[in-house]
């Protein structure tokens, strides 16, 4: 019997006894909504950051839920974006209105900063490679 859709972080050669179905080369899996580099053995990022020139309360909005990270660990960035946000709510601005100019300089530039977040890799394993030194670990 041949498994599919599998992976994992060792190489096919420490399970020659095993059979696999590999139906692509493509190491880059998505797990449970966050992309897993399997051969480096890390989380990646990709985000889609909006093209449009003109920004309202709503397209900030949009933006910010297009971030996808279930695991928190791009936190400061979404926390800076939730900030802008209540920015925005403070200035008062309806939903369809378009974001005065050096508010939306700032939020421009930020957008432009979220294509490096691709860049961003995490290692998946976070503990000590001798887990028998470990005597106690806390969460």
């Amino acid at each position: 019997m041949s498994l599919h859709k599998w992976c994992f972080s060792y190489s096919t050669n420490d399970f020659l006894d095993l059979h696999f179905y590999q139906s692509s080369e493509e190491s880059i899996t998505k797990t449970l909504g966050v992309l897993w580099n399997s051969s480096s053995d890390t989380f990646c990022f990709k985000v889609s950051p909006s093209t449009n020139n003109i920004f309202t309360k709503r397209d900030v909005l949009s933006q910010i839920a297009r971030i996808f990270d279930p695991l928190g660990l791009l936190g400061p960035v979404i926390s800076k974006a939730k900030f802008f946000m209540q920015q925005l709510w403070l200035l008062k601005l309806e939903w369809h209105e378009k974001l005065p100019v050096p508010v939306a300089a700032e939020w421009t530039s930020f957008v432009q900063t979220l294509p490096a977040l691709e860049k961003l890799k995490i290692q998946r394993f976070v503990l000590s490679e001798n887990l028998e030194s470990i005597n106690s670990l806390w969460i």
